[in-house]
């Protein structure tokens, strides 16, 4: 995630190696799903550019998976 933390737009940079459906989904502290999408990728280096400005200042945290891997990581939002 670039920049983190993030106070407008974030990037969320994944690297695909086949053709996937690829998930996307961020979630506050309390499991809530605040953004979810889903899409078809290609392989190769992705970003996923999420808009901070519309969040409230905390804590998110973000799953992309696809049928065979899945990551998770956390980021922060300030205002």
């Amino acid at each position: 995630v670039y920049p983190n933390p993030a106070t407008s737009v974030t990037s969320i940079r994944y690297r695909i190696m086949d053709n996937s459906t690829v998930f996307f989904r961020v979630f506050d502290l309390a499991g809530s799903t605040i953004v979810e999408s889903t899409g078809t990728v290609s392989p190769g280096e992705h970003e996923m550019k999420l808009n901070a400005e519309k969040l409230a200042a905390g804590t998110y945290y973000y799953t992309i998976s696809t049928n065979t891997s899945s990551l998770s990581s956390k980021f922060s939002v300030v205002k």
